[in-house]
């Protein structure tokens, strides 16, 4: 198994915390980029050998490394902009029934979203009521 390859992760963190995660990885960047070595040439080394080309290498797969944290770090501040920047999601729809209650005082009463709820919950008693028991089934 290749400990340079990448796995692509996925997890959930609590907004408030969230800044947490960009700063852990910018700062792990920055080690990483500082831990680059200057590379020079020395007057009698030939810059057209096999050593050249493995500098280069190891160079560009530390670059490769430093590049991939800050395209993560990148999607994790733009997701949370659009997140921020989106409308709320709009609250759910609730059906509203004709309720059969006589008018008061001359006005006719509008059944609210808790009447319809309360409603809902009679009628899953009821239901559950008339389920049979664990009991029951057995016999």
């Amino acid at each position: 198994m290749d400990d340079d390859q990448t796995v692509k992760i996925q997890y959930s963190v609590k907004l408030g915390e969230l800044w947490r995660e960009p700063k852990r990885l910018l700062e792990q960047t920055f080690e990483h980029i500082d831990e680059l070595p200057a590379q020079k040439w020395t007057a009698d080394e030939s810059i057209l050998s096999n050593s050249t080309v493995d500098k280069i290498h190891s160079l560009r797969v530390k670059l490769e490394a430093a590049d991939r944290m800050l395209r993560d770090i990148s999607g994790i501040v733009e997701q949370y902009l659009e997140f921020r920047n989106s409308p709320p999601p709009p609250a759910p729809e609730i059906e509203v029934q004709k309720a059969n209650v006589p008018a008061a005082e001359g006005r006719a009463m509008i059944p609210s979203p808790l009447t319809n709820l309360l409603e809902a919950q009679r009628m899953t008693a009821k239901a559950l009521k008339a389920m049979p028991t664990p009991n029951e089934i057995a016999d």
